[in-house]
């Protein structure tokens, strides 16, 4: 891409909609209930969210990218801000919502398959409003 066609705007792509954090646990188990506990081969807690991945590559790539988003008032509103900021994302449209947590997804992964248990907290609270504005 050209560095001078880059430089030309400020922002070249509004990305909208989700910003959460996912927590990702892998491991040969299923879930079972009675409280019997289960040893996981790894964890890891990253970025989520089809909208916030998409800005991070995007500006990871060097394309001036910004999220309108809504993440919660907390400590995972504060990590994904961070995130998204470290790889460039311009998140002065990222919302944080005084109330409502931000957006959190468990993936139980296993070898051929997964589940996913998702907390929408903030994530659905972006108004078109804070979208215009961030245009």
């Amino acid at each position: 891409m050209n560095a001078a066609i880059v430089e030309e705007a400020a922002v070249r792509v509004l990305v909208v909609g989700d910003a959460n954090v996912d927590l990702v646990l892998r491991g040969d188990v299923l879930p079972r209930f009675g409280q019997a506990e289960q040893l996981l081969d790894s964890a890891d807690l990253t970025l989520g969210s089809s909208a916030g991945i998409v800005a991070h590559g995007l500006a990871r790539l060097g394309i001036p990218t910004a999220l309108a988003a809504t993440v919660g008032d907390d400590e995972f509103g504060r990590l994904t801000r961070g995130w998204l900021s470290e790889a460039g994302v311009d998140v002065s449209s990222l919302g944080v919502h005084p109330t409502l947590p931000t957006g959190l997804s468990v993936i139980l992964s296993a070898p051929t398959d997964r589940s996913i248990l998702t907390l929408l907290g903030s994530i659905p609270t972006l108004t078109g409003d804070a979208v215009l504005a961030a245009v």
